[in-house]
């Protein structure tokens, strides 16, 4: 017994739209997909950071190539939520880590 499957016009578009996508993907990632990462995310060989992502990147020292650009991306765009993620972690014994008197290094 056959299956009968009705697509209107916007629903084969998007799936049009999908396929294209997903061929553009592979054909830049190569025949094994390894560089692959998150839709709307940079490759590392294509990344360029922005002022603000650098200055973010610098927070994690001798550690800051390992960072996924998509990290830094969410770090930039939603310090509110890094830092009330941090805090339901840290409690307030993270503010023993901030500094009295101004900034430090």
């Amino acid at each position: 017994m056959k299956k009968v499957i009705k697509l209107n016009e916007e629903m084969l578009e998007n799936l049009v739209k999908k396929v294209i996508k997903e061929e553009k993907l592979s054909e830049a990632n190569g025949p094994d997909g390894a560089d692959w990462e998150m839709t709307g995310a940079r490759n590392r060989r294509n990344y360029t950071a922005s002022p603000k992502e650098t200055e973010v990147s610098s927070v994690f020292g001798k550690y800051y190539k390992d960072i996924p650009p998509m990290v830094l991306r969410y770090l930039r765009k939603n310090p509110e939520a890094v830092i009330k993620r941090l805090y339901k972690i840290y409690g307030d014994k993270m503010f023993d880590y901030l500094p009295k008197g101004g900034v430090e290094e």
